[in-house]
């Protein structure tokens, strides 16, 4: 499902105007971005949690030379789903 059909999906869910749903959605995704990138933890509980963990240098190989390269560490957004949605997912595995 893509952004666009999401957007109609929960209007019609939740009974509201298209526009109405993508501004939620907006609204939404501006408030976890402005969260995590201050470094602040999302935990809604069951559902999911969303954080930043920092990753350190680390040594690759270049696929082309096989010499081994440095990779620059830095921060990545670490989403962990949580027992509802862990749920949800299997009940889907026996369908």
């Amino acid at each position: 499902m893509n952004k666009k059909q999401f957007i109609r999906k929960y209007a019609e869910y939740a009974n509201l105007k298209i526009c109405e749903s993508e501004k939620i959605l907006k609204s939404l995704s501006e408030l976890i971005i402005e969260t995590v990138s201050s470094g602040e933890k999302i935990n809604i509980h069951g559902f999911f949690e969303i954080s930043t963990k920092r990753v350190k240098d680390r040594v690759g190989t270049d696929p082309r030379t096989f010499k081994p390269i440095l990779i620059k560490g830095g921060k990545k957004v670490v989403f962990k789903p949580g027992s509802i949605l862990k749920a949800a997912a299997k009940s889907t595995d026996n369908s």
